[in-house]
């Protein structure tokens, strides 16, 4: 069962403010996607295929087209080991359902998208935060010290991470797992950003390295297809997926026909619509460091994946009230690091059009040279 649920800040922030302001610069996903442009990349048989969907129950572990493509991004697993779910979100509420209990301790990477450790908490569990380092690096001495407190049943990660854009090594990741398998903890890999990195080579996913991982995707960050609610989790342990698959008969039972369908085309053709996303969010980057070079009210290091990057502010009023006066003053949303417990860090967004990037980046420098006086520097 679950306790009381607390509030995640970044949803409520979000819906007070997410949908007023001209210049998004907040989001964490890729440019969204049309039915359309879905149904052009699969070919003009998809229109007549779709209008014709059926509109029934769909299997509550997904459709086999739709597992077998999401099978086919890991080289060790089957569509029988892929369990389709509403978004991501639901996939954490089923894995946390099954796996945690009160007195349980589970691991979460810090910083990290809110309702994980909410959702933790909400089985009673205790959160054991293990934080990224300020130079943006970890600390596999510290995760050890955690996991040696005992009780640990769940170590949680966010690869690529959000909101950093941290990026581990293959190495990194083989020492986690090699320590979740020494303390007999689940490690779970929120791999929603997998595809959208800056660097040469594609990361493995987590599930591959063995069957005490877990997986979780979606089409909604790196796809821009959030509104599909699609999601999935991909382990070789069928027992985990076969309980989050009874939990599943209380929540959402399944997802819809059309988001299977869609998402379904989407993976099928990922190889185009990564690189047009990916593209977007190279360009948002360049356009970023070029912009925020010479000026010292932000101190930043870009990120090596995912679509956000998150600077640390040196103006001396909270990042909420700078977050509250961009918004009214400058039509611009910025998420404020308070939504991750995280006060005096920003979250910026390159999931958007390069030309509304622009622009709400010369109205965040416009911001940053009426306020250029709070600099630390100044007299």
């Amino acid at each position: 069962m679950l306790y009381r649920l607390p509030p995640c800040d970044l949803e409520r922030w979000y819906s007070q403010f997410g949908f007023g302001a001209r210049y998004n610069l907040s989001g964490s996903a890729a440019p969204s996607l049309t039915t359309m442009d879905l149904l052009h990349y699969a070919g003009p048989d998809a229109i007549a295929a779709y209008l014709e969907l059926n509109l029934n129950y769909v299997p509550v572990d997904g459709t086999l087209r739709l597992r077998t493509t999401i099978a086919q991004q890991y080289a060790t697993l089957t569509p029988e080991q892929i369990q389709v779910t509403t978004g991501a979100a639901e996939a954490l509420l089923l894995l946390f359902t099954v796996l945690l209990h009160p007195g349980d301790a589970v691991v979460v990477q810090f910083p990290i998208y809110p309702s994980i450790y909410g959702l933790a908490e909400a089985r009673g569990a205790e959160v054991r935060r293990w934080p990224i380092l300020p130079n943006g690096q970890i600390d596999l001495d510290h995760l050890h010290m955690l996991l040696q407190q005992g009780k640990v049943r769940a170590i949680v990660l966010n690869h690529p991470h959000g909101p950093t854009g941290l990026l581990l090594t293959p190495s990194e990741l083989m020492a986690i797992a090699q320590l979740a398998a020494d303390y007999n903890a689940t490690l779970i890999v929120d791999e929603v950003y997998r595809g959208i990195q800056f660097t040469d080579e594609l990361t493995a996913p987590a599930a591959d390295l063995g069957p005490h991982i877990v997986s979780i995707g979606d089409v909604a960050k790196p796809y821009g297809l959030g509104g599909l609610r699609i999601g999935w989790l991909a382990t070789a342990d069928t027992q985990v997926l076969d309980r989050c698959a009874e939990v599943r008969d209380y929540t959402t039972l399944c997802s819809t026909a059309p988001g299977e369908f869609l998402a379904a085309i989407a993976l099928e053709h990922r190889t185009g619509i990564l690189a047009r996303q990916l593209a977007v969010a190279q360009q948002n980057r360049r356009l970023f460091s070029v912009a925020m070079t010479d000026h010292e009210w932000l101190d930043w290091s870009l990120p090596d994946g995912g679509f956000t990057i998150f600077p640390r502010s040196q103006l001396r009023r909270s990042t909420a009230t700078t977050c509250h006066e961009l918004y009214e003053r400058y039509s611009v949303l910025v998420l404020p690091g308070e939504v991750f417990t995280m006060p005096g860090y920003l979250r910026l967004g390159f999931g958007v059009d390069p030309d509304q990037f622009a622009a709400g980046l010369e109205r965040l420098l416009a911001y940053a040279a009426h306020v250029d006086r709070e600099l630390p520097h100044a007299s």
